[in-house]
Order: C-alpha cells, then sequence, then structure tokens
C-alpha cells in the first residue's frame, strides 16, 4: 500500500514547498505549465495537479485561469491568522504552520452553533475538524462550522487546508470582514489530550470566534482548543494620541 511520504503527488508537493521556503522560488514567481512539470517530474497530469491543488489550499500557491500558476505572498494570503492574539507567534514561526483535516461532516448543530448561524431548527451544518501544527507539535485542535447549505463535498474535496475563508471566498465569494472572538479557560479532556499530545486535564485556552461578512452577516463560526505551553495569546492596544 503506497503511503502518502512515498507518493508521487506528495514528492511534488514537498518539492516545490521546500522551494519556496528555501527561497528559491519566491512571491510573484511563475511556476512551469502543468505538462513541463509532468516532464520535469516524470509524471501523469493526476499528481502534478494534486500537488499543486495541495500549495494552494496551503496558499503557496496562487492559480490564475489563463496566466499560470504563480507563488504568493502566503503571510497575505492568510491574513486571519495575523489577527488573532497568537499573530506575533504565528508570524515568527509561519513557515512551520501547518494544517491538517481530521474530518468533514454533517451534522445538526448544537444550540450554540444554531443561534450564531441563525439555523431553523431542520437545518444542519457542515462541522469541520482540524488540527493545526507548529512543526511536529499539534497546537490547535479546531471546530470550524459553516451552514449546510454550501454543500459538504467542496470542503471535503479542499483536503488540509491552511485558512477556511480562504475557501469560502474562492467557491462562494463569501468573503469575511470581521471576526468576535471570546477566551476562556479549560482543561483537555481524553478525547484533546490525545489530539495535542497533553496529558488530561492540561490547561488550554478555549477560544470562540465568529466571522462576519462587511453587513454583520455570520459567514462561520469556529472553536479552538489551543497548548499553553508554546505560545502565548497577547492583545495589542493603540490610542488616537
Amino acid at each position: 500500500m503506497q503511503t502518502q511520504a512515498n507518493s508521487l503527488y506528495y514528492n511534488i508537493y514537498t518539492d516545490i514547498k521546500e522551494q519556496i521556503l528555501h527561497g528559491e522560488l519566491n512571491t510573484g514567481d511563475r511556476l512551469p505549465s502543468e505538462a513541463e512539470l509532468e516532464k520535469l517530474y516524470g509524471a501523469s497530469r493526476a499528481p502534478v495537479r494534486q500537488a499543486l491543488a495541495m500549495l494552494e489550499q496551503e496558499a503557496f500557491l496562487l492559480r490564475r485561469q489563463g496566466r499560470g500558476t504563480f507563488v504568493t505572498d502566503r503571510r497575505k494570503q492568510s491574513h486571519w491568522l495575523f489577527s488573532s492574539g497568537f499573530s506575533k507567534d504565528i508570524e515568527r514561526d509561519f513557515d512551520s504552520v501547518s494544517s491538517k483535516t481530521l474530518w468533514v461532516r454533517m451534522e445538526k448543530p448544537d444550540d450554540d452553533v444554531k443561534q450564531v448561524l441563525a439555523l431553523s431548527d431542520d437545518q444542519q451544518v457542515i462541522h469541520i475538524h482540524r488540527l493545526r501544527y507548529l512543526k511536529d507539535i499539534p497546537m490547535f485542535s479546531m471546530h470550524n462550522y459553516v451552514r449546510g447549505s454550501l454543500g459538504i463535498e467542496v470542503f471535503k474535496r479542499a483536503g488540509d487546508f491552511f485558512i477556511i475563508s480562504e475557501i469560502l471566498e474562492g467557491n462562494f465569494h463569501i468573503v469575511s470582514q470581521r471576526a468576535e472572538e471570546e477566551i476562556r479557560a479549560a482543561s483537555a479532556d481524553d478525547v484533546t489530550s490525545e489530539e495535542l499530545q497533553v496529558p488530561a486535564g492540561f490547561p488550554l485556552l478555549n477560544i470562540k470566534r465568529v466571522y462576519y461578512t462587511a453587513n454583520d452577516k455570520t459567514v462561520y463560526m469556529s472553536r479552538y482548543q489551543v497548548r499553553t505551553d508554546y505560545w502565548s495569546h497577547k492583545t495589542i492596544y493603540y490610542t488616537d494620541d
């Protein structure tokens, strides 16, 4: 059985990603065409497209129809990551941050999700569960909730995507303009302790974020449980003086 680590598409993905991270490919650089990449890697079209799709989902690449595939300014593509209390730590360690999708499923929302997304009793929610890593350390256990009416297949196809806002904007033209955040103390239960590789009862931050459009319609809701032993949640205040 072929594993991800030795599959052809993953080797292509890793090679291009390493070129970007090591500065061999820079922001704005255009990649060779798919046909040229097929020759370069001795691969068929499918693994090349799969590798490019993974890199686009992680905001390393931007594919423009009729123009080609370009290396992005990943920090600009992932601006919502830098709009949290972890922005300084994320900016410092950005090239070591990655995400993994554990599962995507349709389900009946709990009362909090139902109220935030303004769902009726018979409406379901798409629940996406992911982990965010710092190198090989699981830092965030993330639960994203979007309206079931959007359709689950787009999110299933997205794989290990980096930022959900980019999927919503790219596929549905839904743009988040602001977010509200609530933070509470929590401790790791048995499931979360296994996911985040910490003992049961370990102190965590429990974060709830709600994203809105410019006209204050709710876009989606996220719940995060975050380890407290690596990064610190910081708030920066400004005045007009």
